[in-house]
């Protein structure tokens, strides 16, 4: 994805801070993920902003939304999932903790297509 067309996709939202919004962009490859948490603290967005941007790259396929059931009890990464409604109960395989649902899905956006400056 060319520098050009990802300033004009994103440019419909925000067009004063789009040099800082690629400079953060372009820290991420292709398989990456994008926790919103980072995007809203690093770009200092309100949540609505962080997602609305989020949302729009996800909309033109450079991004894609995914969840991520953790255990916060070992901290391993158990399962990612494409859809929410795809995730049942289930029980952390080093550990053994029962997850609770929802509290234990992140919510990422895996960069699916590689930006060039």
């Amino acid at each position: 994805m060319s520098q050009t067309l990802l300033k004009k996709i994103l440019c419909s939202e925000d067009c004063e801070n789009i040099e800082k919004l690629l400079e953060f962009l372009y820290l991420y490859k292709q398989g990456d993920y994008i926790y919103p948490s980072v995007f809203k603290r690093n770009l200092n967005y309100s949540v609505e902003d962080t997602y609305k941007i989020l949302m729009i790259l996800e909309k033109n396929n450079l991004l894609k939304i995914t969840y991520i059931v953790e255990c916060f009890n070992c901290n391993s990464e158990i399962m990612e999932y494409e859809e929410y409604n795809q995730i049942d109960e289930m029980y952390c395989n080093e550990c053994d903790e029962k997850l609770n649902f929802p509290d234990n899905i992140k919510v990422a956006y895996k960069v699916v297509e590689q930006w060039n400056k």
